[in-house]
Formats: structure tokens, C-alpha cells, sequence
């Protein structure tokens, strides 16, 4: 069985509020999709980060290695990718969340919540 994995972006970077000023820009007409049928698992969770709780991994359930990660969180976290030492930061807007979308070749991802008082609540979606 083959998952399937369908990601559409749609972006544009403007310095005006009326998006007049625009800096870069993938329209609808150009917009990058892409397919992926090469994913035979899946899993998606979502959970809570305690304050000040470091390196907790994202559990794989069995999958690995994953070739498409995604994350959201509601809260600043920072990331290590496949037992390495590099942080990586997803640090969310007022009113949004932080998003990460990646494909490669991960093996394990922890998470830190670098706050000492609020809980992040973590969206991930790995598949392999």
C-alpha cells in the first residue's frame, strides 16, 4: 500500500499591508504541488510540550526512516533533527502558529520548550 502525500504553497512576501509591494511571490498560476506516492506509513498526532521540557522525541510509530515531516506549534519550540546537535527554531506570530514542512530524511526529531511557564500543543505529521 503507498501513502499518499499531496502539499501545495502558495506564498507571498510583501512590505505593504495591501500586498502592493511585493517582494516575492508564488501566485496561484505558479504555484509549486507535488505528489508523493513513495510513503507506504503514516501517523499524525497531536500533543502537548510541558514548560521547560527538553529533547522529547516525536514518536515514529515504527515508521523510518520518515520522508516528509510537518509540525505546527502554538508556542516557540526548537527542533534536532535525526540525533544531531543543530537547533532549529520555530518561533510562531501573534495569532498564528509556527510551521515547519520538510522532506528529506529523518530518523528522529526531538522537540525543547524553551518557556519555563506556558505548554506548546504540537501538531506532527511524518510519513515513510
Amino acid at each position: 500500500m503507498s501513502y499518499r502525500v499531496r502539499h501545495k504553497l502558495y506564498l507571498i512576501a510583501s512590505t505593504d499591508e495591501d500586498e502592493d509591494l511585493v517582494g516575492f511571490q508564488r501566485t496561484a498560476d505558479t504555484v509549486i504541488q507535488t505528489i508523493r506516492t513513495d510513503a507506504t506509513e503514516g501517523k499524525a498526532e497531536t500533543r502537548e510540550v510541558a514548560p521547560s521540557a527538553a529533547d522529547e522525541d516525536l514518536e515514529f510509530g515504527g515508521i523510518g526512516p520518515a520522508k516528509v515531516l510537518y509540525v505546527e506549534t502554538d508556542q516557540a519550540l526548537t527542533l534536532k533533527l535525526n540525533g544531531g546537535t543543530e537547533v532549529f527554531n520555530l518561533t510562531p506570530t501573534t495569532g498564528a502558529k509556527a510551521k515547519l514542512f520538510w522532506e528529506g530524511n529523518f530518523t528522529q526529531v526531538q522537540v525543547t520548550n524553551p518557556s519555563s511557564t506556558e505548554s506548546a500543543i504540537v501538531t506532527f505529521f511524518i510519513a515513510g
